[in-house]
């Protein structure tokens, strides 16, 4: 079941970082933002919880969104969530009963 745009209330974006050369053959690395939209954020409930801090992913987020085609062409190796300053690296993208209505994107923070 869909769930109503009023609770896809938090800003974020989907980035990946991208080597640009310049014409004296510098490189610099800069980030490109592959998407941006409203999500429902939330932490691990209970018993994934639990089984995340064995692995120690105890930070790892929920991001309920609606499906968007892009989402299909995201490079979960290079891609990552920018959300309230923070920098997470996704884990799995869910394409929830494969119906193209609501994704789960979980997303992990990274450490410095």
């Amino acid at each position: 079941m869909m769930q109503p745009s009023s609770h896809f209330t938090e800003p974020f974006a989907i980035a990946v970082d991208e080597l640009i050369v310049d014409d004296l053959g510098d490189q610099s690395e800069t980030q490109r933002v592959l998407f941006r939209g409203f999500a429902k954020v939330s932490n691990l409930n209970s018993r994934e919880f639990w089984e995340a801090a064995a692995l120690g992913s105890e930070q790892t987020r929920k991001f309920f969104m609606r499906w968007v085609p892009s989402l299909d062409a995201v490079d979960l190796d290079r891609a990552y969530v920018l959300w309230r300053g923070k920098r997470l690296s996704i884990t799995s993208v869910d394409n929830v009963d494969m119906r193209n209505e609501t994704v789960i994107i979980r997303a992990k923070e990274v450490r410095k």
